[in-house]
């Protein structure tokens, strides 16, 4: 799904009654990771400067549920990512020698997890369940349902675009840019297909007025077309306890 993003995770270390400096460093750096314990990474990870980027206001987040810290091969250390309707996945924590010792090496790290994760398939076709709902829920922890889809081409000279948007109210002009609420996009659907899971690829932008996007790349939706010929659109995501919607949408 995406670069590496966060939920809360289960730390497990599976059993070698043995200790291994590697392991044990492996296990604190996605404990303190987990934990947006900047801290702690400072210490264990090279550059300490990326231990910023999983402070709990950057927006980092993690897809799997739990891990398990494997082996050691080398200069890096297996570990088994479990994620929700996914197959387990296994991917390498790359360390580095310093002058201070090994340290994480988090650029190396997080590119051998983002390719183990990218392409795995999920175990069921959509993994959330719909809502027979008018699409509703909360956005930014106000409440949010679904009025009407806007939309509007752009001719941009060489190419043209359609720019497709669920919005909770009636829009006050032409092009609705004075709408003040935000707008789910749905630019990167696949409205001509049977819908599935979102991710890199398919995913939906919470637009918040003027100019605030919130990326949504976990979740499910499915389309249809209903007896009188109308698309309908269901969504289920649940982003934070801020951000979630279920049900669907026709137009």
């Amino acid at each position: 799904m995406k670069a590496i993003t966060a939920v809360a995770a289960i730390f497990l270390i599976s059993g070698c009654s043995q200790k291994n400096p590697d392991r044990e460093l492996v296990g604190s750096f996605w404990t303190a990771a987990l934990a947006h314990d900047v801290a702690t990474l400072q210490e264990i990870i090279m550059p300490p400067e990326y231990a910023r980027m999983f402070a709990s206001d950057t927006g980092m987040r993690f897809t799997f549920e739990d891990f398990e810290v494997l082996a050691s091969e080398g200069d890096a250390v297996n570990v088994r990512f479990s994620r929700f309707c996914y197959p387990d996945s296994v991917a390498p924590t790359i360390l580095a020698t310093t002058g201070d010792g090994k340290k994480v090496d988090v650029k190396a790290s997080i590119r051998a997890i983002t390719k183990a994760l990218a392409d795995v398939e999920t175990t069921r076709k959509y993994c959330y369940d719909f809502a027979d709902q008018v699409l509703q829920g909360f956005i930014n922890g106000k409440p949010w349902r679904f009025h009407h889809l806007d939309r509007q081409n752009y001719d941009f000279g060489t190419y043209k675009q359609e720019s497709l948007k669920l919005v909770a109210d009636a829009c006050p002009d032409k092009y609705c840019l004075m709408l003040k609420t935000p707008g789910i996009l749905i630019d990167n659907l696949d409205l001509a297909g049977e819908g599935g899971n979102l991710g890199n690829e398919q995913n939906l932008t919470i637009h918040t007025p003027p100019g605030d996007n919130l990326f949504v790349t976990t979740g499910s939706y499915r389309v249809t077309k209903t007896a009188s010929g109308k698309t309908r659109l269901e969504i289920s995501f649940r982003e934070s306890e801020e951000n979630y919607l279920n049900g669907y949408a026709e137009f």
